[in-house]
């Protein structure tokens, strides 16, 4: 089987001489793009049409269809951004150990060198929440 080399051409040719004249004439059946999209590129599309279309919503609730425009071109006011309810929070930076804690992690771990048995540590967690100083006042708050 002979394949045309074209961009774009589908014709085959069981012998190398048709390949030649067909080439020669340049008699091309090209394929449409359109026709050789795939389901992945027609929904994309399709993603796209849906989601660039604009609706007005006025004061008095009713929504009217507003003209096709692309979205990311006209951002949010700022007033409009700081109202949303799915904006993400502002994350706290990260926070080191206390030295108390730093010390209890390491004479948790020291032991375990020792006895040879590794701590667990969920049941070091749990054992943090629960240990009590002399004056039976908790030790990590």
């Amino acid at each position: 089987m002979f394949e045309c080399s074209e961009p774009g051409c589908m014709k085959s040719f069981r012998t190398f001489s048709e390949l030649e004249s067909h080439l020669d004439i340049g008699d091309h059946c090209v394929k449409e793009e359109r026709q050789s999209e795939t389901l992945y590129d027609k929904l994309r599309r399709d993603w796209v049409d849906m989601f660039t279309t604009s609706v007005n919503i006025t004061k008095d609730g009713t929504c009217t269809p507003g003209s096709q425009q692309n979205v990311s071109s006209s951002p949010p006011s700022d007033q409009a951004v700081r109202m949303g309810w799915a904006l993400p929070k502002p994350r706290g930076g990260s926070s080191r150990f206390t030295e108390k804690v730093k010390n209890y992690l390491t004479a948790r771990f020291d032991l375990g060198e020792q006895t040879g048995r590794k701590a667990d540590p969920q049941q070091v967690s749990s054992d943090m929440r629960k240990t009590t100083d002399e004056q039976n006042t908790r030790l990590f708050d």
